[in-house]
């Protein structure tokens, strides 16, 4: 897979460079995965996936992190699904094999045969993405809501968080 990964305060960057679109199979997305986690094994990893963000809220959190003087933190747009709703554009961000639309009509999507939808299914496909990490996925509020010492404990317990949000 052509990427390339640099660290440096604390901050890994990996470069995807697969044109036209850094679009990947099933076998791109797993060393994806595999990159990644080099990238973050002896570091805590947070990713926050916003659904329908728009960039000036985005570069406004950019600079309210890069304000506290402790962290980093880059701001880097990514091409979504088509058609572009959220059920697929949440599904699509998982380890999967392939997505298909459930035969009941719902309209929900599955990953490998496994429902997408809501923070728990989304946390056990996130979970098996990283063989040998914790991870814990939140709905973005739950994060907002708790104590710091709740918070600190969910760092430390977990190697990756995903943090879900769905407003602006």
């Amino acid at each position: 897979m052509p990427a390339k990964t640099k660290i440096a305060g604390g901050i890994a960057e990996i470069v995807l460079d697969h044109p036209p679109v850094n679009a990947f199979d099933a076998a791109g997305w797993e060393k994806l995965a595999g990159i990644v986690g080099a990238a973050g094994k002896d570091q805590k990893v947070a990713v926050i996936i916003s659904d329908a963000l728009r960039y000036e809220v985005a570069e406004e959190c950019l600079r309210r992190i890069r304000a506290l003087d402790r962290f980093d933190a880059e701001l880097k747009p990514m091409i979504s699904a088509l058609p572009s709703y959220t059920q697929l554009g949440m599904a699509a961000l998982l380890p999967h094999n392939g997505l298909a639309m459930a035969e009941d009509g719902s309209g929900d999507i599955l990953a490998g045969g496994e429902n997408t939808k809501g923070t728990a299914a989304r946390e056990k496909l996130l979970a098996a993405g990283r063989v040998g990490d914790s991870a814990k996925a939140l709905k973005a509020e739950d994060v907002m809501n708790m104590r710091t010492e709740d918070g600190k404990a969910l760092f430390r317990d977990n190697h990756i968080v995903y943090v879900y949000h769905n407003r602006i």
